[in-house]
């Protein structure tokens, strides 16, 4: 049982260190968004990448004990979906609120 709870242990570690990682894709990712207001296309590749980042989240917190990951995510990814569909140029609010669901995100890690 002891192997089997330290392979576990180091599985959950690995998720915490690609999550952070992850984390960290989608704020530079943001950070790029912010300037491309006049450029569809670009705007569009980028929020799908942000999209599919939050994506992996979702099918990933809840296998590693992190259910709020999963459903903060959850909430980042269909934002992302309905901003993909306007086709528009995400407004400060909307940056703001998946700014705001990476930083719980953080906070989840963090709280282990």
């Amino acid at each position: 049982m002891e192997e089997h709870d330290d392979l576990l242990a180091k599985l959950r570690g690995e998720f915490i260190r690609l999550t952070t990682e992850r984390l960290n894709t989608i704020e530079q990712l943001l950070a790029r968004l912010s300037g491309l207001s006049g450029e569809v296309a670009a705007r569009m590749e980028t929020l799908q990448e942000v999209q599919r980042h939050f994506h992996s989240l979702v099918g990933s917190g809840k296998t590693f004990g992190f259910p709020n990951i999963t459903t903060i995510a959850l909430h980042a990814e269909t934002a992302c979906t309905h901003l993909i569909a306007q086709q528009g140029a995400p407004q400060s609010a909307e940056l703001s609120r998946l700014h705001e669901w990476t930083l719980q995100l953080r906070r989840e890690l963090a709280a282990g």
